[in-house]
């Protein structure tokens, strides 16, 4: 089991969560949390449970997930099944401005933004496949080194890759796939940069159920924030202090907790699956 921090060591992690972030990107203000509805469609609410609003019309889709915000806040990028391949889209963070930007036989699945919204990286051919980078008008595909995982995540300064490695650990490289390194030994998933880029949210069932830890980015101080049930798919606030999870009970609901556990709420009782986005404000 990963070994518990003091304490001190946690409030430490808190504090490299609120210092101010070195670059400008993913921090700002609150915004709505993205996720996936029982009925398969996109949807936004806010961190209170309210102003609920679905995004998507999919007609058909076996499934719509893993919708992610651009660092302005201003687009969703998500994977979905509307048609008989796994593909990419976009479109605007109030549903309007929809397009598909892949158009391959391949499982291309839990895509996510650069900082300064260039590029979406995500992995080819589903869970464990090799990660590459897009532009958002679906042009300049290329592999990033030779790295095979999911849920590749941009540092908020657009220098690293955190992701979810075939090996079961999480995994960081450099943007262009060199100095590829695990930060994490006891398995994990589910990656998550906090808004400074200092610390690394992820689920872990090292423990024997799934639940949401939070380490510093060189893979030290880890800290369980979840005790209970089966949880994953952990995001943080832009502002750094609350993190998001869903919980694999009935229907799937969305909680958040600040990074310690506590205060923790429930957002949507209805299914959040995988995966989770928090939009920055300016």
């Amino acid at each position: 089991m990963i070994r518990k921090v003091a304490i001190a060591s946690l409030a430490a992690l808190v504090c490299l969560a609120l210092a101010p972030a070195a670059s400008a990107s993913f921090p700002g203000r609150n915004g709505k949390i993205a996720y996936t509805t029982p009925k398969l469609q996109i949807a936004v609410v806010k961190a209170d449970g309210t102003g609920k609003k679905v995004l998507t019309s999919f007609s058909g889709a076996s499934f719509v997930e893993a919708p992610m915000f651009s660092a302005d806040g201003q687009w969703l990028v998500f994977d979905g099944d509307n048609g008989g391949n796994t593909d990419l889209f976009v479109m605007k963070a109030d549903g309007s401005h929809l397009r598909r930007i892949t158009h391959n036989t391949s499982y291309e699945w839990s895509p996510s933004w650069s900082p300064n919204g260039k590029w979406i990286v995500f992995a080819t051919s589903g869970g464990g496949s090799p990660i590459a980078v897009i532009h958002p008008d679906g042009t300049h595909k290329h592999l990033i080194g030779t790295a095979n995982g999911e849920y590749p995540r941009f540092s908020p300064d657009g220098r690293k890759i955190v992701y979810g490695s075939s090996d079961g650990e999480i995994h960081v490289m450099k943007a262009d796939g060199s100095n590829d390194h695990a930060v994490t030994t006891l398995g994990g998933d589910y990656p998550d940069w906090s808004p400074n880029g200092r610390l690394i949210g992820y689920s872990s069932s090292s423990s024997g159920t799934s639940q949401v830890w939070i380490m510093r980015a060189d893979g030290t101080h880890n800290h369980q924030v979840t005790t209970s049930g089966a949880n994953y798919s952990p995001v943080f606030s832009p502002d750094g202090v609350w993190i998001a999870f869903s919980t694999a009970n009935t229907g799937s609901p969305v909680w958040v907790s600040k990074l310690d556990g506590s205060h923790k709420h429930q957002v949507v009782a209805s299914e959040g699956a995988c995966c989770l986005g928090w939009q920055p404000l300016p």
